[in-house]
């Protein structure tokens, strides 16, 4: 560690003495590594032999087991607490997910050589749906079984894990998370006869008052009062996550009349985490009335709402005073499958109600032009052409240097610069060469994650920067050689276009290039940004548009501080526009 200068740590000679970390007690020191990536703990456990217990209690105290690459962040350290299975990024789904199941296998071997140091520190296992069910299985089974810090099992979809966690030495007792597994992968598949009768059972044996945390792929009213009617105490759940399915609404379960809420079931005293997860683009009316109830759960720290057609009446009164201490807040809701904008009135309540925000997704953008505006154009009168045509323009909230630089030298210079010419879309090659925006999420450029700050963030497909570089490189070329075509095709006048080809080295898109039409975008959405810094005092992390960031505080003239937003991904050289004249 550095030295440190005082009257007590001083030498005879005057210089700072240096401070012995092994000094410090085992407690002091797990804290200490507490703070390091799992790179630095693994390093730790090659300094001695009390660093390596001390550093293997973290390793695999939580481990995530992710099926694609994970992204860190260069700007500062997230999700650190978790143990991550290595997966090199750019590679296919099926290769991905391949390497992935081949380091599970080496976890298990991990496990049975050395159950001490590895399987006897598991506390928290979350499962990735798409790994192989035999190696689920059979890690559940040995932790279930041998760890005895075990208590929490996330996203366990198998149901014959049920009777292993049911019967596990370690499980059966410690275990305060109860998972119902759903019958297949997806709801449209048949469900097995004897699926609700095993479950049924597994309930019996494991819904005790030590389960704090509760998934279910179920009505609740229908489970607790056809299926496991429950005794008169209500359950008392920390943690509840709901995915909204339609298995089992073809079944003869008639909710009772009048129908219980919600709070009926589950102690709205000690509820902090809730989780609604839509599996369908248009809710039931039934799913509209648990959304109503929501508003029962006054305690509420944490309320996520994913893939959720959006009620603009009902939302807007759930947020009206409900939830006095929420503080983590994620919507993505949808509109006939896709990404639908938080609607003006949705947001206007939360910014009113809901000031103790510190973690906030929801998506925007709707409400602004892209830096790349394409609009729809009807064909004139005396135009000659029967069809319609959709037209870009080029439009940045932002005048800064740096947006300056990239709208000039990125988006005209490289993107755009046959200029008129290249300012229409006739097919989706030319959305492709010249709507970069559009490409980065078409492209999943961006990580995502369940919760930046507390999960790993991984990507949904395999796009690491270079790789989206080369990709949309390629697609320019691709575009070039096709108005080459057409003109050769057209007249004898080709001079200018097979110099255009020939020259197309020096105007290819540069990893930097991608990084500045990122930081573009977050200027872009400066209005934005300083609504919701003036009305979420609190606000630490915010997703915006997909876009991760954290509000940190600045330091500016006569040691005042104000608060900034920085980007979580893709930070380099990153400067604030908010506080620009």
């Amino acid at each position: 560690m550095p030295g440190y200068s005082s009257n007590n740590y001083s030498s005879k000679n005057g210089k700072p003495s240096t401070f012995d970390i092994c000094a410090l007690d085992d407690h002091l020191l797990f804290e200490v590594f507490s703070h390091l990536q799992q790179n630095d703990r693994l390093i730790l456990c090659l300094v001695n032999k009390r660093f390596k217990k001390l550093a293997m209690q973290l390793i695999y105290r939580r481990i995530y087991l992710n099926d694609s690459n994970v992204v860190r962040s260069e700007y500062m350290n997230l999700a650190i607490n978790w143990t991550l299975l290595y997966i090199p990024k750019c590679l296919s789904e099926e290769e991905s997910r391949r390497i992935a199941n081949l380091k599970l296998q080496k976890l298990i071997w991990a496990f049975s050589v050395n159950p001490n140091e590895t399987l006897r520190n598991v506390g928290w296992i979350r499962i990735n749906w798409d790994l192989d069910s035999v190696l689920q299985r059979k890690i559940v089974e040995m932790c279930c079984n041998e760890s005895p810090k075990l208590f929490r099992l996330e996203n366990v979809t198998d149901p014959n894990c049920n009777e292993t966690i049911a019967y596990g030495k370690y499980s059966s007792k410690n275990v305060t998370s109860f998972e119902m597994a759903p019958p297949n992968s997806m709801p449209e598949r048949k469900v097995d006869p004897m699926y609700i009768p095993n479950f049924i059972k597994y309930m019996s044996m494991r819904l005790t008052t030590h389960i704090k945390r509760l998934t279910l792929f179920i009505d609740p009213v229908i489970l607790f009062t056809k299926l496991y009617p429950l005794k008169d105490n209500k359950l008392q759940l920390t943690d509840l996550k709901l995915h909204w399915r339609r298995e089992f609404f073809d079944i003869d379960y008639h909710l009772p009349i009048p129908t219980p809420r919600l709070s009926d079931f589950f102690d709205s005293r000690s509820l902090k985490i809730l989780t609604v997860i839509s599996w369908n683009d248009v809710l039931l009316e039934r799913e509209d009335q648990m959304l109503k109830e929501i508003s029962d759960f006054h305690e509420l720290e944490d309320l996520s709402l994913i893939s959720v057609q959006q009620k603009s009446f009902i939302l807007c009164e759930l947020f009206r005073g409900n939830f006095p201490r929420l503080k983590r807040l994620k919507m993505d809701f949808l509109n006939n499958f896709m990404p639908d904008n938080t609607r003006i009135d949705v947001f206007l309540s939360i910014i009113k109600y809901c000031k103790n925000l510190e973690f906030l997704d929801i998506k925007l953008d709707g409400y602004y032009d892209q830096p790349i505006i394409q609009r729809n154009n009807s064909p004139s009168a005396d135009n000659n052409s029967t069809r319609s045509h959709t037209s870009i323009r080029l439009s940045c909230n932002c005048h800064c240097e740096s947006c300056t630089n990239t709208l000039k030298n990125v988006l005209m210079d490289k993107l755009l610069y046959k200029g008129q010419d290249d300012m229409y879309i006739k097919s989706f090659l030319d959305l492709k060469a010249k709507d970069i925006f559009s490409m980065m999420r078409y492209f999943s450029l961006l990580p995502y994650s369940k919760a930046c700050d507390q999960y790993p963030s991984v990507r949904t497909q395999p796009t690491s920067l270079k790789d989206f570089v080369d990709t949309i490189n390629k697609i320019i070329l691709a575009y070039r050689a096709s108005r080459y075509n057409e003109v050769e095709n057209g007249s004898n006048n080709n001079d200018n276009i097979e110099d255009e080809l020939l020259s197309l080295g020096r105007i290819l898109l540069t990893e930097k290039d991608v990084i500045g039409c990122i930081h573009m975008l977050i200027h872009h959405y400066k209005r934005t940004y300083k609504i919701l810094l003036n009305a979420l005092p609190h606000l630490r992390f915010l997703v915006l548009n997909d876009i991760p960031s954290c509000i940190v505080e600045e330091e500016y003239a006569y040691c005042k501080r104000r608060r900034v937003v920085e980007p979580v991904f893709y930070h380099y050289g990153y400067k604030s526009n908010l506080y620009d004249e």
